[in-house]
């Protein structure tokens, strides 16, 4: 089977992140994007996990449940996810960026 195309949220979400000035306002666009990609790739599990990261740091009633659809449609998953986009893990993997 060929892998899907990437929904651009995960990676968005991780570049405002890392840059250290991601504001309320950006912390919004992000959970669009999220929201807007499982409008066009239903239960994605990259971009459940992202929306759950969004929904943690605001602290919305909406984690758990997010939450619980992303260890449903990630049970079968061969990569545990520690952030939004693996190729922040490749890239701290390669010794190329200093822990987030």
């Amino acid at each position: 089977m060929k892998p899907g195309p990437s929904p651009p949220g995960p990676a968005l979400q991780k570049a405002l992140e890392l840059s250290g000035k991601c504001t309320p306002a950006e912390r919004a666009l992000i959970e669009a994007v999220h929201r807007a990609d499982l409008e066009r790739w239903p239960e994605n599990g990259w971009s459940l996990f992202g929306l759950t990261e969004c929904f943690k740091a605001r602290k919305s009633p909406e984690a758990d449940q997010v939450e619980a659809r992303f260890k449903k449609a990630w049970q079968h998953a061969d990569t545990q996810l520690a952030a939004t986009c693996l190729c922040v893990e490749i890239a701290k993997t390669n010794d190329k960026m200093q822990d987030c």
